[in-house]
């Protein structure tokens, strides 16, 4: 008799069709740009940037990790 598994240890934790941790960064960048410099044209912008995010991400679901990981290496930093 197999133990069931809890699905949700296997699925990743979404937010408006992107992962958790890039939608609250993204969150906050759009506060930040709409609150503290009161420029509500910022909206339609950071609309543009959750879209193209979700496109990239259905596209590709570890697009977003494997650039993060891309960003952080060392002979990437280096010029």
């Amino acid at each position: 008799m197999k133990t069931p598994i809890l699905q949700g240890g296997l699925k990743r934790i979404m937010i408006g069709g992107i992962p958790r941790n890039i939608m609250i960064l993204e969150g906050t960048i759009a506060a930040c740009a709409v609150l503290a410099l009161n420029s509500f044209k910022a909206v339609p912008v950071m609309i543009i940037i959750h879209v193209l995010l979700v496109y990239l991400y259905r596209k590709d679901e570890y697009f977003l990790e494997i650039l993060a990981q891309h960003i952080n290496e060392d002979d990437y930093l280096d010029v």
